[in-house]
Parts: C-alpha cells; structure tokens; sequence
C-alpha cells in the first residue's frame, strides 16, 4: 500500500507537500545549484576586478531564502563537498557587501556602472526567479543585468559564441 520515490522539487514547494497527510516527506541533498556563468572572453568579463564586483553584489542567503524556501545553502562554487573538485577555501570567499562591489566596479573601470547581456530559457521557472532577484541585486550596485529570454535550446549555443549585436551574452 505504499510508493517509494524520489523526485525534486523547489524548497518553495516544502511547506505544501509536508503539510499534505498522505505523504512523508525527507529533505536531503540534490546536486543542483542555480548561478550566474560569466564569458571569460567576452567584454565586459574578461575584466577580473568587474567580475568580483559581481561576486560581492549578490546576497546569496537572500536568493536561498527567496528561492528554497530556506532549505537550500549558500553556495561560492559550483561544486558539492563530496566532489574531489571541492575547495573549501572559497566557501565565504565573495560576502555580500554593495559598497564593495561598487568601490570594486570603479576600480575596474566602471565608475558609472556597466550593462551587460544575460539569456536564459524562457520555459524555466526557477531559473527565471533566479535571474529576476539577481538583475534587482546587481541594480543595486551599478550593474545592470540585460535579461532576455530565448528559446531553452538556444542558450548553450548562444552562451558559447558572440551575440547578433556584437556584445558578450552571459547566461543567468
């Protein structure tokens, strides 16, 4: 009389499900994370210092309690500790911090602040949320987040090469 499986599902939707009689719910790790990647070879990235402007603009315990629900942790990296890849050095490395992040902008060149390209799949809920919180994030320290929705299947390739206009696309 019961089903055991697993499935993922966004913190958000937690209160809900565990809320329902029927189920038992278990919250446990999922290798996902939800982040910003950057084209090194595209302006205005290939500049270090406005990519850790970038770094210090985003309030990652705001975005994990917006978007989890709280569940989720704060992540620096793209890796999880159980990967080999793991460095537990950049844990913290980038705190939050706007006035840094646009005392760092300035220092890169960027005293009026700068505008950039983001894509992201338009049939991607979470995604989409992500990328709404970073763009109203990024405002705040004089960065301003282009976003543009494109067809899901047109971000990898898009991601890897020049735009139609000739700028860098970032994907969000």
């Amino acid at each position: 009389g019961a089903v055991d499986f697993l499935a993922e599902c966004q913190g958000t939707d937690m209160p809900a499900l565990k809320q329902e009689p029927k189920l038992k719910v278990y919250v446990g790790p999922i290798a996902s994370h939800l982040g910003l990647n950057m084209n090194l070879i595209m302006d205005p990235f290939t500049n270090a210092q406005m990519r850790q402007a970038v770094a210090y603009a985003i309030d990652r315990d705001s975005m994990v309690k917006a978007l989890t629900g709280g569940i989720g942790k704060p992540a620096y990296q793209p890796f999880w500790p159980n990967s080999p890849a793991y460095d537990p050095s950049l844990d913290g490395r980038w705190q939050f911090d706007v006035a840094k992040s646009k005392a760092t902008l300035a220092a890169a060149g960027f005293p009026n602040g700068v505008t950039f390209k983001s894509i992201i799949g338009a049939n991607t809920g979470i995604y989409i949320n992500f990328s709404n919180l970073l763009q109203a994030q990024l405002k705040n320290a004089g960065i301003t987040m282009d976003l543009q929705l494109v067809a899901q299947a047109d971000t990898v390739p898009m991601f890897w090469r020049q735009g139609p206009d000739g700028h860098g696309i970032v994907a969000a």
